[in-house]
């Protein structure tokens, strides 16, 4: 390898670790909490210590039904940053010990993975002081055990809001913790107060949020890594036992009055410091191996992580004159010694080195854990090489680091045999054992980075190559010409003289898809199809549903959506024939004008159903099936998750939020029409952010296309899972 080229794998390398240092620095992770919001009604999912004190406890509130009361604790909707229509009160006695809510998120069946090292954790709860109470500065905190008597990592101090008497409101109390190198055990999230009768009032708590961020590539400490100690400590040999074979150190500076000397003075290349280490083995004896068991070297390094990339970078040299290259190797090795699992290898011969280099180059060894790992990590050098036709192989400067990989998350295969990397389900619905087998994270960060990832996993049109469904206003924008049908407008392309505009944009965690008139339209109408939107399908489809697919389902859909007037908006299922079904709607929404005022624009209604199934919430008033499922309010400018469940017994239940706003018990046939004997079908996945209607009346309206603008549906991420 010439200069130039050596240059140019240094400048490659250095590229590589900082567009990795860029993407870690930008990716954060949820930490499913169970019952976040205690939508539930009650205190599933929290455990409580008792206080004992009189008038102590935890308990939850239902804010919809408190207003029937004569002095209600908040108005209505929650205020603040509160979320749906519960919360929940804690309550010490003055003088007493506190009053404990907590959540041992480690533990709480939502596949969260324990303590991590070098991780930021932020845990952001919603504290609320009613308009007839007192603050109470009681305290959060992040606790690390399997108890709320474990250590605590750090708190944070209700005072600190400034909340006054009789406020009314909730507002975010935020505490962070970065661990460091080390880290195990169980993660806890607490809410304490030693407060309450007859000073202060309950500490009332909602929209409890924690993340986690990775703040790799961390370093892994190695003992004696550039054995400056001039000796092996810190390392154990395992011996050839051949001729001329064995492991030392050499003093460079010492060496420069031999003869002929291993190196120029300072040490050439990648190495550092005065010493290094060199490895000789015997022709056809096994190898001489110096290794080292990092997890138990005393430097505080923990054991092998999971989802964790681990590099090694090893100074490898080759003396000025040594007439041939030792082809020795490098390994990671899961296990106490280098007779453990090796995890990955490589050698010397990558390097490209020649006879009498006198130089020395680094040797990189990368490897990635998956989900479940334990035990010792251990880095071993070794060579079976050396007397009589191979001198010595020259080992400095030994680097270890560990990172969380770098675009670890991955859309999958779409089955339990080939699945996804990726996020457990958000709430847990359906209970355990669920695989992720898709996984669609938009964004620059996620697994759908652009419109070359969304068309290779989404198309745009229907299953029945239709690009402007009947009930629709307005034609699904392709990303280019390739992807577009015969007819279809596609970004880019001049429409009378004018481009069609984007109509997906992408942003770190999220694709926005927008609705754009198309042809330099002024006014759009949904008879002439001037509007177009960025509306998809995924490609991927399951063979059935249901007791025909013999798996449960659960798909899950975060979004939310700024909308003007007579948008459209649906998430739902449907197959590859339809006859009054089979369809799952799990969301839809459009903005209606029914005349008087009586509009739909915000998208504060919607229903969910099923076409010929046996639903048992009525949404003919769709506001009237809300408040039947505990919906007082709906915000759609703010993220929702939307979730399908769908079981092998063939009944169903759609949530918002983890809470049921639709559900069957009858079993509801995935075929044409929806009937026991009806022709099996497959099951799609379509994302409609649309606008307009042809079909329905109180939709097919003009709009003025500026009335498009500052519009947009916002897709965080959607998973599909099977059981």
């Amino acid at each position: 390898m010439n200069l130039i080229s050596k240059k140019i794998v240094r400048m490659l390398l250095l590229v590589q670790m900082c567009l990795c240092l860029l993407a870690l620095a930008a990716r954060a992770g949820n930490v499913a909490v169970v019952n976040a919001s205690f939508e539930t009604g009650d205190l599933t999912g929290w455990s409580t210590v008792a206080s004992g004190g009189y008038s102590s406890g935890a308990w939850v509130m239902d804010n919809v039904a408190d207003q029937s009361n004569q002095y209600p604790n908040f108005s209505n909707p929650l205020p603040g940053t509160a979320a749906g229509t519960h919360y929940a009160d804690v309550k010490g006695y003055d003088g007493n010990t506190a009053e404990i809510l907590y959540q041992d998120v480690t533990a709480n069946g939502q596949g969260n993975l324990a303590l991590q090292p070098n991780t930021t954790y932020t845990l952001t709860i919603a504290v609320g002081v009613g308009r007839y109470s007192f603050p109470n500065n009681g305290y959060i905190a992040l606790v690390n055990g399997n108890s709320p008597t474990g250590t605590v990592l750090a708190t944070a101090q209700m005072s600190t809001l400034g909340f006054g008497n009789y406020a009314n409101n909730f507002k975010d109390l935020t505490v962070t913790f970065t661990t460091g190198p080390t880290a195990s055990g169980d993660l806890i999230i607490e809410v304490v107060t030693p407060y309450g009768y007859p000073g202060h009032g309950a500490a009332t708590v909602d929209n409890v949020r924690l993340t986690s961020q990775a703040m790799g590539p961390y370093s892994i400490a190695v003992a004696n890594g550039g054995f400056e100690s001039g000796t092996t400590s810190g390392w154990t040999v395992v011996a050839s036992g051949g001729y001329g074979s064995g492991a030392g150190v050499v003093n460079n500076v010492t060496n420069q009055t031999a003869t002929y000397p291993n190196f120029g003075n300072p040490l050439p290349g990648t190495a550092e410091g005065t010493y290094y280490a060199t490895v000789t083995g015997y022709e056809g004896n096994p190898a001489e191996v110096i290794y080292q068991d990092v997890t138990t070297n005393g430097l505080g390094n923990g054991p092998l992580q999971p989802n964790t990339t681990y590099t090694l970078l090893v100074s490898i040299g080759v003396g000025k004159y040594s007439s041939s290259v030792n082809n020795a190797f490098v390994s990671l090795i899961n296990g106490t010694n280098s007779s453990g699992t090796v995890l990955a290898t490589t050698t010397v011969s990558t390097l490209g080195m020649g006879a009498y280099m006198g130089k020395f180059r680094d040797l990189m060894l990368t490897f990635t854990t998956g989900p479940t790992v334990s035990g010792d990590l251990t880095i071993a050098i070794g060579t079976q090489h050396g007397y009589p036709s191979t001198g010595f192989i020259g080992v400095d400067n030994v680097r270890l680091n560990a990172a969380p990989p770098l675009g670890g998350e991955t859309v999958g295969g779409g089955t339990i045999a080939s699945p996804a990397v990726g996020p457990q389900p958000a709430y847990g619905i359906g209970g355990s054992g669920f695989t992720l087998v898709k996984n669609w994270h938009f964004g620059t960060n996620g697994t759908i980075k652009n419109n070359t990832d969304l068309a290779t996993n989404f198309q745009f049109h229907d299953q029945f190559n239709t690009f402007h469904n009947a009930n629709y206003g307005a034609s699904i924008v392709a990303t280019s010409s390739s992807t577009a049908n015969s007819g279809q407008p596609y970004e880019g392309q001049v429409i009378n003289g004018v481009a069609v505009p984007p109509v997906r944009e992408y942003f770190s965690d999220y694709m926005r898809t927008y609705l754009v008139p198309l042809g330099g339209a002024t006014t759009v109408t949904p008879a002439s199809l001037n509007c177009g939107s960025g509306s998809f399908q995924a490609k991927w489809t399951l063979a059935h549903g249901g007791s025909l697919l013999g798996q449960d389902i659960i798909w899950e859909t975060r979004v939310r959506y700024v909308t003007p007037p007579y948008f459209w908006f649906a998430i739902w299922n449907s197959g590859n024939q339809w006859n009054q079904g089979a369809e799952m709607d799990l969301v839809e929404s459009f903005g209606y004008d029914n005349g008087g005022g009586n509009t739909n624009y915000v998208g504060r209604y919607w229903h969910s159903n099923t076409v010929n199934g046996t639903d048992q919430v009525n949404y003919s008033n769709w506001g009237n099936g809300m408040s039947a499922s505990g919906l007082a309010s709906f915000d759609a400018t703010q993220y929702h998750i939307w979730t399908l469940a769908y079981y092998k017994d063939n009944t169903y239940a759609l949530y918002i939020d983890g809470t049921k706003v639709q559900y069957g018990n009858a079993p509801y046939w995935w075929t044409y029409g929806a009937t026991s004997t009806g022709t099996p079908i497959n099951m799609s996945f379509l994302f409609d952010g649309t606008w307009g209607s042809r079909t329905v009346a109180s939709t097919n309206h003009s709009l003025a296309a500026s009335a498009l603008s500052g519009t947009y549906y916002e897709w965080n991420y959607s998973r599909v899972y099977l059981r």
